[in-house]
């Protein structure tokens, strides 16, 4: 079972249009991204203070932090998804740094729960308009695209987490992806997330 306990009460944290938590790889510690104000705090789990780190103006979200900052740089989240069923437009993230041995996950999130999604691979990023106000954001796709189940019900609570040890040597370059959510109430039968680039180190 989960078992969770209050520490106080965090102030200095513009919380009015949600927050972001993220993991510090390399020290284990938390952060708190304001998406009202885009500044970062990092949080002493303790006593519940924070300490503002500064502002990373342009930023939507922050799913996580690496000792060494380059590596996250290598994740590049791109392009527009289109909306499902409710409004709701799927997203994609991959979550982690791209190092070697490290620990990652691919997460869809905002499609109809229980629907089937599948994600594609691509060599490089794209726009190629597919109908309905939906593009396909890669290029170069691979034939072969991971087909999974969205977890949830209902409209804008579908979401699956891939997690995945990447192998101790990583070959260089880069690769993209974007997710497909089945969705009966479009025209395409299915919405988009938005692209995702990876470069590996």
């Amino acid at each position: 079972a989960a078992l969770s306990s209050a520490v106080g009460n965090t102030s200095g944290v513009d919380l009015t249009t949600g927050i972001g938590l993220a993991s510090d790889l390399g020290s284990g510690s938390v952060h708190i991204f304001s998406r009202q104000t885009s500044d970062l705090f990092t949080l002493d789990t303790t006593t519940a203070g924070t300490t503002l780190v500064g502002n990373i103006s342009g930023a939507g979200s922050v799913n996580s932090i690496c000792e060494n900052v380059d590596l996250c740089n290598l994740v590049t989240e791109y392009g527009a998804g289109c909306a499902g069923a409710g409004g709701f437009v799927p997203s994609l993230a991959f979550n982690g740094c791209p190092a070697p041995s490290a620990t990652v996950s691919v997460d869809i999130a905002g499609g109809v729960g229980g629907a089937m999604a599948a994600i594609l691979l691509g060599t490089g990023m794209g726009s190629t308009p597919l109908g309905s106000g939906c593009d396909l954001l890669l290029s170069g796709v691979s034939p072969v695209a991971i087909v999974v189940p969205l977890g949830g019900a209902g409209n804008g609570n579908g979401s699956v987490s891939l997690p995945a040890t990447l192998p101790a040597t990583l070959p260089s370059g880069s690769f993209t992806l974007q997710a497909f959510c089945g969705d009966g109430t479009t025209g395409l039968g299915f919405s988009v997330t938005n692209g995702v680039q990876v470069t590996l180190p």
